[in-house]
C-alpha cells in the first residue's frame, strides 16, 4: 500500500497531471485535504482530480495526498456505508487516510479472491459436466444471459398440467429450453443440437454459480 504524499520535496518536483499520466481510469480513490479524507468513484480518474482540484465544498486546502485502486463503484458504496459515523459532508469523511487505504486495500483483496474462487468454481462445473471451456464462452454464456428463466419455468410448469402422471417421468425440461431457444431467441432449427445447448445450460442454472 503506498500513500502518494503531494508534500514530499521528491514528488513535488512532479506535477499531479504526471503522477495520474499512468494511473488508468475507472478507480477508487481516497484523497486528504488536510482535514478530511474523500473516499470516491471515478471512471476518469485523471480528470476527477483536476475537478477536486478546482472546486472544493469543504474548505479544501491544496490536496495533500492521496491513493486508488481499480475498482468499481460497489468498492466505494461499501467504503461509505463502513465509514456513514464519521461522514462530515458528501463523500467528506473524519477519519485518517491510513483507515481509508487499508479498507480499501483489504476489501479489494477480498474481491479478487472471490472472483478467483467463482473461476475455479467454474472451471470445475465444466470439467465435471464435459462442457468444453470454449464452447462455454463463446456461445453458452452469451445465450446464458439472454434467457429469461422465469418465463422458462411458467412455461415448464404449464407444460406440466397437461400431461399424464405416468409421462412426467419422462418429462425434460431442457425440451421446453430448446424450444425457447429455436422461437424466442431464434437460434437454431436443430431440434436435437438445441436440445443438447439446452441440457448444458440448465445444468448451468441448476448449478447457482452463473
Amino acid at each position: 500500500m503506498k500513500i502518494i504524499d503531494l508534500r514530499t520535496t521528491d514528488l513535488r518536483v512532479t506535477s499531479l497531471d504526471e503522477i495520474v499520466e499512468n494511473a488508468g481510469k475507472t478507480k477508487v480513490y481516497a484523497i486528504f485535504n488536510g482535514s478530511y479524507v474523500k473516499i470516491g468513484f471515478a471512471k476518469n480518474f485523471k480528470k476527477r482530480i483536476k475537478q477536486i482540484q478546482n472546486s472544493c465544498r469543504i474548505g479544501c486546502n491544496e490536496i495533500e495526498s492521496f491513493f486508488f485502486v481499480e475498482s468499481d463503484s460497489s468498492l466505494e458504496s461499501k467504503a461509505h456505508s463502513f465509514f456513514k459515523s464519521k461522514r462530515k459532508l458528501g463523500e467528506w469523511f473524519e477519519i485518517t487516510m491510513l483507515e481509508a487505504c487499508e479498507f480499501l486495500t483489504n476489501n479489494i483483496i477480498e474481491e479478487k479472491d472471490m472472483e478467483q474462487k467463482e473461476k475455479s468454481d467454474i472451471e470445475i462445473f465444466l470439467k465435471k459436466n464435459g462442457i468444453n471451456p470454449i464452447l462455454y464462452s463463446s456461445l453458452l454464456l452469451p445465450l446464458y444471459k439472454e434467457i429469461d428463466f422465469e418465463e422458462i419455468k411458467k412455461q415448464i410448469e404449464e407444460g406440466k398440467k397437461f400431461m399424464e402422471e405416468e409421462d412426467l417421468e419422462f418429462f425434460e425440461e431442457s425440451f421446453i429450453l430448446g424450444d425457447y431457444l429455436a422461437l424466442n431467441l431464434k437460434y437454431s432449427k436443430d431440434a436435437a443440437f438445441n436440445f443438447n445447448l439446452a441440457c448444458m445450460i440448465m445444468k448451468m442454472y441448476e448449478s447457482n454459480l452463473f
